[in-house]
């Protein structure tokens, strides 16, 4: 058994909430990560900076959204809340978190990740009626 095969079976066999609190560590590191590397630029201003990194940190929580709800729809409620928990703590932690531009950046995640939730659950919902659900199996 090949070391992707291994890990395809991993990822299948663990749940919505493992999945996507591992999407908000990935998604939080990726957040940083682009900021720190594009504020070497001296060419970009911060707010070039700050936008281009929170996009990339919605797009993927939104997308992350979208692939466990497709898996798991079930589990629609609680995904989205788990993978933005970093800007939802933000928003009750930062005490001008709505008269400054967090909330912009922060609501660029959020609604993409309903937007991923919603179409990763019709979706699913879709194949598994169809009979297309690829469950794999321990060997």
């Amino acid at each position: 058994m090949t070391e992707t095969n291994k890990f395809r079976i991993l990822l299948s066999v663990m749940p919505s909430w493992a999945l996507a609190f591992g999407t908000t560590i990935i998604s939080y590191l990726v957040l940083m990560l682009t900021a720190r590397f594009l504020a070497e630029f001296k060419s970009l201003n911060s707010t070039t900076v700050n936008i281009t990194a929170f996009v990339l940190y919605g797009i993927i929580i939104g997308a992350a959204c979208f692939l466990i709800s497709m898996k798991y729809p079930e589990s629609w409620w609680h995904v989205p809340v788990i993978c933005n928990i970093i800007g939802i703590t933000s928003a009750f932690g930062e005490p001008f978190f709505l008269t400054s531009n967090l909330w912009k950046l922060f609501g660029i995640g959020w609604v993409l990740s309903v937007i991923g939730t919603v179409a990763g659950v019709l979706t699913g919902r879709r194949r598994r009626s169809k009979g297309l659900v690829n469950h794999y199996t321990k060997p």
